[in-house]
């Protein structure tokens, strides 16, 4: 210990003299004679020539004694020494910094005025020009969407009600036809009648069926999406927090084969484990059909939220790893801040584009696949709706259903371009250079 506490006095020394080197190599070979000396490692975290070095020597202290209480200022230190390497401080002390002097008061200034030079308003009125260009090109983009998706819809229910591709000439008019029909009853607010069976009774209004069956499955797509966001979170923090074991490599591999599966296979599945499971113990735990908005919702939420989940989850773990190996983390680790206020405030919010991209392409997926599984758990909403129309061939009906889900599915879109640079400030100030 003697000789541990000399070469430390001596490479402090060397320090204070401004021969680094010297001191390097002496508080190096104290470790040897006492190598749990926080003291020595906080001098050769502010000695080190490259910032990696210092930040290791920096963690090797705190945990040495994570309560030493110079170890905030050590890790200021080392952040200006690296952020301006022009003004190289001196080395960390270890002992208590000095009482800084008040500063002279500041002499009251005038307000400085602002002047709005016809360059400014030039840039003004561009953004806005800009803005307004932008918004017009995207509601024409939504229009010719539309438009083509009512067309290519009423061709292809036409082709399958002849079933032959050599009527294609003849089925291009008729197929032109209906679309302008249909969209002069929209422009109304008409959007037609479902076919009946019957031919001398009205079928039900398109429009009130969609009242009926929408929020059905908005209801059940809100309950899945939600679902799916607070559990793909909940297991990519978590095996980012913990990525060196093996419950790490365990969630990765179950996001990836939930990614890989088939919203049908999974639905089928979780039926076949249900009528298995009644059949050995009698025991009917959830209902494999119908609607309901009680435990009806289990199985239909658990199938749509399975592939949005594990994208959420394996993005979201990529994202966090990244983050948490930052310069910046480490910083606010060696302050001495606490892991959930570290988590909140500094990782997931940079975290928060990433993860929020990938839940809105989950949604898409889930608004695709949508009518399988509530053909599959005969659930009444939109999608089954949808299906229905198909099978008899009902091209109203089939237009009326899939403008909804289109109109959600651009929704979206709109949703992600205007909450990305909410979340994150560097997406803001890049479109606003861009103005």
């Amino acid at each position: 210990m003697h000789k541990a506490a000399d070469l430390r006095s001596k490479g402090i020394s060397e320090a204070r003299a401004g021969r680094f080197r010297e001191a390097r190599e002496a508080l190096l070979e104290s470790l040897d004679y006492d190598p749990h000396n926080a003291d020595a490692f906080l001098w050769l975290a502010g000695l080190a020539p490259t910032q990696r070095q210092a930040y290791q020597y920096l963690d090797r202290a705190r945990q040495v004694n994570p309560d030493h209480p110079h170890l905030a200022r050590a890790a200021e230190g080392i952040h200006h020494h690296f952020v301006t390497p022009q003004q190289r401080p001196p080395p960390v002390e270890v002992q208590a910094p000095p009482v800084p002097s008040p500063p002279p008061p500041a002499e009251p200034r005038e307000a400085p005025s602002v002047r709005v030079t016809p360059r400014a308003t030039e840039g003004l009125m561009g953004g806005a020009a800009d803005l307004f260009v932008r918004l017009t090109w995207r509601f024409l983009s939504i229009a010719v969407l539309l438009i083509a998706l009512v067309f290519f819809e009423a061709l292809v229910v036409e082709l399958g009600r002849e079933g032959d591709l050599r009527v294609l000439p003849s089925a291009v008019p008729s197929a032109i036809d209906f679309t302008a029909d249909y969209l002069k009853g929209l422009s109304r607010g008409d959007m037609g009648a479902i076919a009946s069976r019957s031919r001398n009774a009205l079928g039900t209004p398109v429009l009130a069926e969609l009242r009926r069956a929408l929020p059905i499955s908005l209801g059940l797509m809100a309950i899945a999406m939600a679902l799916a966001v607070l559990v793909g979170l909940i297991l990519g923090t978590g095996a980012a927090l913990r990525r060196s074991s093996r419950l790490s490599g365990l969630l990765l591999f179950a996001s990836v084969l939930g990614v890989s599966t088939p919203s049908f296979f999974a639905a089928m599945l979780l039926i076949w484990f249900g009528v298995l499971l009644y059949q050995r113990t009698g025991a009917h735990l959830l209902p494999i059909s119908g609607f309901g908005w009680d435990a009806h919702l289990i199985l239909p939420s658990l199938v749509l939220a399975a592939r949005p989940a594990a994208a959420v989850t394996r993005l979201s773990y990529n994202a966090l790893v990244e983050i948490l190996e930052a310069d910046y983390i480490r910083t606010a680790v060696a302050k001495g801040l606490r892991r959930r206020v570290i988590l909140l405030r500094h990782v997931l919010r940079n975290a928060g584009v990433p993860i929020l991209t990938t839940a809105g392409v989950s949604l898409r997926f889930s608004l695709a696949v949508l009518p399988i599984v509530e053909y599959i758990f005969n659930w009444p909403g939109i999608g089954l709706k949808l299906l229905t129309a198909i099978q008899v061939q009902d091209t109203t009906t089939v237009v009326g259903m899939t403008l909804p889900l289109v109109l959600l599915f651009v929704l979206v879109n709109l949703l992600l371009e205007v909450l990305c640079p909410l979340i994150d400030p560097r997406l803001r100030d890049a479109e606003v250079g861009a103005l």
